[in-house]
């Protein structure tokens, strides 16, 4: 079973992806594993004008590497990331997809959050937020939640959508 998780930046992906796989045995593929080399990513202009390496599009990810690594897995399998609904040849793999929907400004808390953890500024991250990983989310994230069999909100975290994924999990596996 491949059980695709796709949501906005800081939705709760990488939250519930460990979770599930952490109760179930399953393998969990990140896209966030399989971003180009800097060098590689694709340049979008921001809506300051100002030219960014774009991570927040599906140009970004070595998809067919992804794509190999997936057909490698023996088992169960947890695929997450931005553009797993997005982008047919993932979405087409998936036997469950799960779109977490959770509000800009609590993905944006939690991103500014889990950033500075990361070393950035706050300035680094609400200028790259503002000039190109919001406009990317409406783009391409957003629109994939048609895609979905299930819509959860993460507004108050991952919790009501682990149990019920974990019910559904070992349900079919009977």
């Amino acid at each position: 079973m491949i059980i695709g998780i796709a949501g906005g930046s800081a939705s709760g992906k990488s939250t519930l992806a460990k979770k599930l796989a952490e109760a179930t045995g399953a393998a969990v593929l990140s896209m966030d594993s399989y971003y180009k080399p800097f060098e590689e990513l694709p340049e979008a202009v921001g809506r300051d004008g100002k030219l960014y390496k774009d991570h927040n599009c599906p140009e970004a990810f070595c998809t067919e590497k992804l794509l190999e690594d997936l057909k490698s897995i023996p088992g169960d399998v947890i695929l997450e990331g931005l553009f797993i609904l997005a982008l047919p040849c993932l979405r087409e793999r998936c036997d469950v997809k799960i779109f977490l929907d959770c509000p800009a400004d609590i993905r944006i808390l939690r991103r500014v959050k889990r950033n500075l953890g990361w070393g950035l500024s706050f300035e680094e991250i609400s200028e790259v937020y503002l000039a190109l990983v919001r406009y990317r989310h409406e783009e391409y994230v957003s629109p994939s939640a048609v895609y979905a069999d299930q819509v959860w909100s993460t507004e108050n975290g991952v919790e009501e959508c682990f149990e019920a994924l974990l019910g559904s999990f070992f349900t079919q596996k009977s």
